[in-house]
């Protein structure tokens, strides 16, 4: 089963100077991501057509409650297995 990201993102910096990423869903509040170590793709490179399936998969990942029902995603207790993973290339 392949995920979609459903939200906007765009790359900025937070007040210390670090990259990161806000996310904005199509429902729920928005939350952002340190590039830097998490997002190392989109670190590099910027947002490409790659970007979406590294954020759903460090969401799913180590993501919120709050920040995967934003996402459309299940709790952290019911995700199977196969869905924790970094996204390959």
């Amino acid at each position: 089963m392949k995920l979609t990201l459903k939200a906007e993102h765009k790359l900025g910096f937070d007040k210390n100077g670090n990259r990161i990423i806000r996310i904005s869903p199509l429902h729920g509040r928005g939350f952002s991501i340190q590039t830097l170590g998490n997002l190392p793709e989109t670190h590099r490179d910027g947002i490409t057509d790659r970007t979406g399936a590294e954020i759903l998969a460090y969401v799913t990942a180590y993501g919120t409650d709050t920040q995967r029902a934003a996402l459309d995603l299940p709790p952290l207790r019911h995700v199977p297995r196969h869905y924790i993973q970094r996204a390959e290339g």
